[in-house]
C-alpha cells in the first residue's frame, strides 16, 4: 500500500464530507456562475460530492489504480485551471474546496492542489488492497451507490420539495391587498429579515436568478422586518454579503404589520400585480423558470 496515496484519498473524502455538511452554500456557489438553472446546479453539486468521495475511496483502496490515478490527475488539472481563471479575475471568494467550514481563497486552493499533485506522484505506483477482483467490484459498487444516495438523502434538492409541496401559501393575501405598499404593475416582492439565515440563502438564490435571466432589478422589492434597529447599513451589509453585490429596491415594515402579512413565515418570494398576489414561494419551493417567465412575459 502507498502511504501518500492513502493520505490523498482521505483528503478527498474529507473534502466531500465538508461540502456535504455545507451543501446549501456549495450549490449556491455553483449557481452564482450562471451556467445552469438552480435545479441543475443543485443536482450537480451532489453528484460532484459523490464523485469526489468515490475517487477518494478509490485512492485509499488502490482499486483500479491506473484509471484512478489518471482520473485524479485530470481532476486536479481541471480544477487548477478553474482556480487560475478565478485568480486572473482577482476573485478572492472562497471556492468551497473544503466547504464553508474551511475558508480558502483561489490562491490557497491552488497551493492545496499542488500539494495534492505531489502526493499523487509519490503514490502513483503503490499497490492495491489484497482482495479479488470480484470482491473489489462489489465493494466499489455498493459504496458508490451508498455515497450517491447519501448525497441526495441527507439534504434533498429543493426540486424534490417543490414537486412534493408545490407553491407556498403563507402570505395573508387579504391583508396584503389592503396594505398600501405603493406597488405598480408586476413585481417580485420578497419578505426578508437581515438576521434570518434562510433569508441569507434566499437572497443569494434570487440574485443568481436575476443575473442568469438578465432581469431588471427595479422589478423587485425587498420588504425587511424592522427588527429592533434595522438600519440602511444593516440592509446594505445584507446585500453585500449574500446577494453578490446586487442592491435591490427595499423598504421596512414594523414587526406587527410584517407578521400580519407573512403569518410569521420568512423568507417569502411573491409574484404580485399591483396589490394582488399571483403566486408565492418560500426558500425551498422558489421556482426560477416561473419567476423569470412572470417578469419577462407581457
Amino acid at each position: 500500500m502507498s502511504f501518500p496515496r492513502i493520505i490523498l484519498g482521505l483528503l478527498f473524502c474529507v473534502s466531500a464530507i465538508l461540502k456535504l455538511i455545507s451543501l446549501s452554500d456549495f450549490e449556491l456557489y455553483i449557481f452564482s456562475f450562471g451556467l445552469a438553472s438552480f435545479d441543475v446546479c443543485s443536482f450537480a453539486a451532489r453528484l460532484l460530492i459523490a464523485f469526489e468521495a468515490i475517487l477518494g475511496l478509490g485512492l485509499v483502496s488502490g482499486w483500479r489504480r491506473k484509471p484512478t490515478n489518471w482520473t485524479t490527475a485530470l481532476v486536479l488539472v481541471v480544477f487548477s485551471s478553474f482556480l487560475i481563471w478565478r485568480i486572473a479575475l482577482k476573485d478572492e471568494e472562497s471556492c468551497h474546496c473544503f466547504g464553508s467550514l474551511v475558508e480558502m481563497n483561489p490562491v490557497e486552493s491552488l497551493i492545496k492542489n499542488g500539494v495534492f499533485g505531489i502526493l499523487l506522484l509519490l503514490g502513483w505506483k503503490g499497490g492495491e488492497i489484497p482482495l479479488g477482483h470480484r470482491a473489489r467490484l462489489w465493494i466499489a459498487s455498493v459504496l458508490s451507490v451508498g455515497i450517491i444516495a447519501l448525497s441526495f438523502g441527507i439534504n434533498p434538492p429543493d426540486y424534490f420539495y417543490r414537486i412534493a409541496k408545490g407553491a407556498s401559501a403563507d402570505l395573508n393575501a387579504e391583508e396584503f391587498s389592503r396594505t398600501n405598499l405603493g406597488i405598480e404593475g408586476k413585481k417580485v416582492v420578497c419578505f426578508f429579515s437581515t438576521q434570518c439565515e434562510h433569508c441569507h440563502r434566499c437572497v443569494a438564490k434570487v440574485a443568481g436568478i436575476i443575473k442568469r435571466n438578465s432581469l431588471n432589478e427595479s422589478d423587485f422589492l425587498c420588504i425587511f422586518l424592522q427588527n429592533g434597529e434595522t438600519t440602511d447599513t444593516d440592509i446594505r451589509e445584507f446585500y453585500d454579503a449574500y446577494s453578490s453585490g446586487l442592491s435591490l429596491p427595499c423598504t421596512t415594515l414594523d414587526p406587527l404589520t410584517f407578521i400580519n402579512l407573512t403569518n410569521g413565515s420568512m423568507p417569502l418570494v411573491c409574484l404580485v400585480s399591483g396589490n394582488n398576489l399571483i403566486k408565492e414561494f418560500d426558500l425551498l419551493t422558489l421556482d426560477e423558470s416561473c419567476l423569470a417567465e412572470f417578469l419577462l412575459n407581457e
